[in-house]
Order: C-alpha cells, then sequence, then structure tokens
C-alpha cells in the first residue's frame, strides 16, 4: 500500500500512457482497487512489488482499451461515432514495454526508469516529464542521457534481447 501511495504520481503517470485527462484518473483508480482486492495473503510474496503494480494496472488498462475499441467498433457499426479514446499505437507500445519493464527496473534507478518511460512509451515532452515529475527540464535530459547509457552497455542488451526473444 505504500508504494501505491507514495509513487501515486508515478502511477497516475503510466495510466497517462493509454489516455489523457480525466480517463487516466478512473483506470488508476479501478486499477487500485483491483490491486486491493487482489493482495495476496502474505504480500513479501510478491518479489517486485513495483513491477507487479505496474504489471495490474498495465494490465487493467488494456483490458480497458481493448473494451473500449470493441464498443467503438460496434458503435461504428452501427451508424454512430464514438468518442475518440486513444492513439492503438499507445496500447502497442505500452505491451512492448510490459516486455522488458524487469530489466528496467533492474539497471536504472526510480527516476531515470520513470523518464526514460515517459519519454520513449508515452511520448511526452522532455517539459511535459519535468512538470508531471516536478523535476527542472534540464534533469529530464540528464536522466535520459544516463538512462541511455546504461541501456547501450552490452550486458543490457543482451538482457534486453532475451526478453525479447523469451
Amino acid at each position: 500500500m505504500n508504494l501505491l501511495i507514495k509513487h501515486r504520481s508515478h502511477w497516475l503517470a503510466l495510466t497517462q500512457h493509454f489516455v489523457r485527462g480525466h480517463q487516466a484518473e478512473d483506470f488508476l483508480h479501478t486499477g487500485v482497487e483491483h490491486i486491493i482486492a487482489n493482495l495476496p495473503e502474505d504480500p513479501r510474496t510478491i518479489k517486485n512489488p513495483r513491477g507487479w503494480i505496474a504489471t495490474v494496472l498495465t494490465r487493467r488498462a488494456l483490458d480497458e482499451l481493448r473494451r473500449m475499441d470493441a464498443e467503438a467498433r460496434a458503435l461504428e457499426k452501427h451508424g454512430v461515432m464514438p468518442e475518440a479514446w486513444t492513439d492503438p499505437d499507445v496500447a502497442e507500445a505500452a505491451e512492448g514495454y510490459l516486455q522488458v519493464r524487469d530489466v528496467l527496473y533492474d539497471v536504472l534507478p526510480d527516476r531515470q526508469h520513470h523518464v526514460y518511460v515517459l519519454y520513449h512509451v508515452g511520448k511526452y515532452s522532455g517539459a511535459d516529464i519535468a512538470e508531471m515529475l516536478g523535476i527542472k527540464a534540464t534533469s529530464v535530459r540528464k536522466d535520459l542521457s544516463k538512462a541511455q547509457a546504461v541501456l547501450n552497455t552490452a550486458e543490457v542488451r543482451e538482457r534486453l534481447r532475451d526478453r525479447l526473444r523469451g
């Protein structure tokens, strides 16, 4: 529970990868409810709590987006223009992120990881990321540069390749 509360802005930013505005808050709220309802008897059995939370929130958001997409197609089929919800490329990028998330968590400090994901998966600008995380734009650029340097090492690239193959 502490991770949910302490890193709420990160979890909100994660859900904002899928949708903008008030819907991100709704996605986060339903995701947190799902996490609380499905928390194991002994939370210590979760080996990577941040990763587990990110996975649950991402999967809930993707499920909701798929439901919304199916609903939109059904409406279009009957001649009703549905409300725009999101760019399908964002959902695809998020699914790709799930495959490499554990490696990123292992090799990057939290803030570099958040900045890297917001920039590359969420497609946010440096200024937007700085505002979301409450840091300076120069810090965003430095974090991106440091994260990229770590991810360009041969060892990390091999781990990422293994994860994507597996």
